[in-house]
Parts: structure tokens; C-alpha cells; sequence
């Protein structure tokens, strides 16, 4: 099993729900739920879209963007909500784990130790980020030792 598919196995992608949204956008973002949840990852994207274009203000929304991105293969679509998610709400611990998801897909350990750092800075007892935490540095102290 890669390092992403394990991150995403401890969390199980935290999907979150929307609050105090329009109803357009409540019911695309439900609708993207629903097809993530199926695992229609482009049907999931379509509709995060349409989320984020009736309320950009959302982070959730554009959190499970980023996550369906991410599923999609897209992991720098998948970075860039995950940072318009963080703009929106920079104490949004899953959106830290997310973009540590997103740097792993595209090799960038030391960016997804940042942001695994950045999630348990503001969440402590967030068990998935610290395990995946240890488990990268870990990993890189291997990677260190093996090389000399």
C-alpha cells in the first residue's frame, strides 16, 4: 500500500458537510457527497464545482473538491483547493491533512510533513495526523540511514 492510500485509509478523507449555504449550493454539494460516496469521482467534481460557484465562500466545499481531485488523479487541482480552502479557514485541520495528501501524490515529503505539523498544531489529539506524521518521518529517517 503507497503512503497516500494509507494517509487516506486512517481518516477516510474526512468529508465534511456544508453549513449556512444557499440552497443551490447545499443541494450541488449534497449531490457531490452522494457521488463521492459512489465513488463517481468526475460526478463528484461536476458537482463540488457547481458548490463552490453558488457559494465560493465554503470551505468544506472546496475541501471535497480538493479530495475529489485527488481521487481523480489531479492532485494539483487538488492542492489549490485545498489552499482556497485554508484561505477560508486556516484552522481547518483536515484541509492541512488533505494538502499532506496532495504533496505525497505529487513526491513532496517535506511539504506533507509541514502540513501534517500545521493539522496537529491546531487539532493535538488529531490520531491520523500524527500517525502519518510518525509514519513519514519514519520513513525519511530509513531513507537517511540506508543512504550512508
Amino acid at each position: 500500500m503507497s503512503v497516500l492510500a494509507w494517509m487516506k485509509s486512517l481518516l477516510g478523507h474526512g468529508l465534511g458537510r456544508a453549513a449556512d449555504v444557499s440552497a443551490a449550493a447545499q443541494s450541488a454539494f449534497d449531490a457531490g457527497l452522494a457521488a463521492f460516496a459512489g465513488r463517481d469521482f468526475a460526478g463528484a467534481i461536476a458537482a463540488f464545482e457547481r458548490a463552490v460557484a453558488w457559494d465560493d465562500g465554503n470551505a468544506d466545499a472546496h475541501n471535497n473538491l480538493g479530495l475529489a481531485y485527488l481521487e481523480a488523479g489531479r492532485s494539483a487541482d487538488a492542492a489549490d483547493a485545498f489552499a482556497v480552502a485554508l484561505e477560508l479557514r486556516p484552522q481547518f485541520p483536515q484541509a492541512h491533512y488533505n494538502t499532506a495528501l496532495a504533496a505525497l501524490a505529487r513526491d513532496e515529503v517535506e511539504r506533507a510533513v509541514t502540513a501534517l505539523r500545521q493539522a496537529i498544531r491546531i487539532w493535538p489529539d488529531y490520531a491520523a495526523a500524527h500517525n502519518a506524521l510518525g509514519y513519514l518521518l519514519d520513513r525519511k529517517s530509513t531513507r537517511l540511514n540506508s543512504s550512508h
